[in-house]
């Protein structure tokens, strides 16, 4: 339990102390009526005290605390959503947008209505907190100490550096799963040490509501670095203490892959080499996106949870959620290539699996997702949705541990993407009688509430420390 008397301060600055205040000592802070100013400076200093002696690293300066409203913390969010890795099209691949949303801002709404602070991307010198009075604030002591870890590795570890910056959404979630992993770990140290009594713990400061939708697919694959990121930094922490940390941030995660799998290394190469065959009319939009593990997990779990899909399970006793994380497991390495004509978009996504079983079980269970949208099948390959926001032409072909699945508006402008999707012209579209999936709000495998509660709970601080440097 907290010290009832403060212990005398030491000669030099040691972990567990800061600026006059213990980890464990008890402070003069009520925060019914909000937060005075010489309250809101023994709050700071107490948590950072306890952020040291969780994370056994020292503060080399103190940072400020901005309090902004929920409106106001828009002008952060919209900084960083503009430079999160994947467009429109990465998330029409995942099927969670069609080509009636613009992605980016349905994004930039499940954010906003969820963050309940950040370390500011001016260069994390200071963390933001959102506060419906910016005068008298209450403060999460969870929240603040979560932004601060943020302060802490960038004091450190400079998290404007060029090992960092990620081009891909795969890629910017596998570092966060450092990044983001590290500071949920501690805050949820800092939370067991509240609930045991063994510190003294403020009650009350969680952010106000807002009106803004959330899309719980968004949600779910955002949140991975908190949720899975914290079992990945505990246990590179299990092997040789803080010191594997220290190491993983010398050379952060490139894939999500190890975040999902601690313990397994992945290393992956350039992206998959794909040869351009599309004709004059169409040209490349972007370089290579890779959706990876946490993509492909979320394209079938979203599709199970809205659409009851009829996934394929080699084990028929397997729960839904169970044959959705193991349909992801044997990735090896994605490329998704986007493509415009001026007036439409397609794109062409080669994926690498671990084995010819898994690369079979990926496409069988995509045919599956185009199944439940009752599209028009033409010859072996090709799927053609005929109305609703995922209206398109598909071509699916499975070669070896290879699966290369190519979008476009209709089937000529398929040929167009490469001859390798050309299906003779003679054969006559005919309605997909396999189909056996039906359409819901929810369902099982795609727990909606737990993960909006697991969002929030989290404070999905997405706009933390580094985000912004690319």
């Amino acid at each position: 339990m907290d010290n009832a008397t403060a212990p005398a301060d030491p000669e030099t600055d040691v972990l567990g102390w800061e600026n006059r205040y213990w980890h464990n000592e008890s402070i003069d802070v009520e925060q019914s009526d909000g937060l005075t100013a010489p309250e809101r400076e023994r709050l700071l200093a107490r948590t950072m005290a306890r952020v040291e002696h969780l994370r056994r690293l020292e503060f080399e300066e103190t940072p400020r605390i901005k309090f902004v409203s929920r409106e106001g913390v828009e002008t952060y969010v919209d900084r960083n959503v503009t430079q999160l890795p994947g467009g429109n099209q990465t998330w029409e691949a995942l099927f969670v947008f069609g080509e009636d949303t613009d992605a980016r801002l349905a994004v930039r709404e499940t954010i906003l209505a969820s963050v309940g602070g950040m370390a500011a991307e001016e260069g994390v010198d200071h963390v933001v907190l959102v506060t419906d009075d910016s005068e008298r604030p209450q403060v999460s002591g969870y929240v603040l100490a979560h932004e601060l870890v943020h302060v802490l590795q960038d004091q450190h570890f400079d998290l404007s550096g060029p090992r960092y910056r990620r081009s891909t959404l795969d890629g910017e979630l596998g570092k966060d799963g450092l990044v983001e992993g590290e500071a949920s770990l501690i805050d949820g140290l800092y939370r067991r040490q509240c609930a045991s009594g063994e510190w003294s713990c403020l009650s009350g400061g969680i952010a106000p509501s807002s009106s803004a939708s959330v899309t719980p697919a968004v949600a779910s694959l955002l949140s991975m670095p908190y949720r899975q990121g914290a079992s990945y930094v505990a246990a590179l922490r299990d092997r040789r203490g803080w010191e594997s940390v220290v190491a993983a941030h010398e050379s952060p995660p490139s894939t999500v892959k190890p975040v999902l799998h601690p313990g397994r290394d992945a290393v992956l190469s350039e992206p998959i080499e794909y040869t351009d065959r599309s004709g004059s009319e169409w040209s490349r939009t972007d370089g290579a996106q890779r959706l990876g593990e946490a993509g492909i997990r979320t394209l079938f779990a979203r599709q199970n949870a809205t659409r009851r899909v009829a996934l394929p399970r080699p084990n028929g006793t397997a729960s839904l959620r169970t044959v959705v994380t193991s349909l992801a497991d044997g990735w090896e390495n994605d490329s998704l290539y986007t493509y415009t004509n001026g007036s439409h978009e397609g794109y062409v996504w080669v994926t690498e699996w671990d084995s010819r079983t898994d690369a079979a079980e990926f496409a069988a269970a995509y045919r599956a997702v185009l199944d439940s949208y009752e599209p028009l099948g033409v010859g072996d390959s090709q799927y053609v949705i005929t109305d609703g926001p995922f209206a398109d032409a598909f071509d699916i072909r499975h070669d070896g541990t290879r699966v290369t699945i190519a979008n476009a508006p209709d089937r000529s402008a398929l040929a167009e993407l490469s001859d390798r999707f050309e299906v003779d012209p003679g054969e006559t579209p005919q309605r997909d009688t396999t189909a056996t999936a039906t359409t819901t709000t929810n369902g099982p495998g795609f727990d909606v509430a737990s993960t909006l509660v697991a969002f929030v709970a989290l404070v999905v601080s997405f706009l933390s420390a580094g985000r912004h440097h690319r």
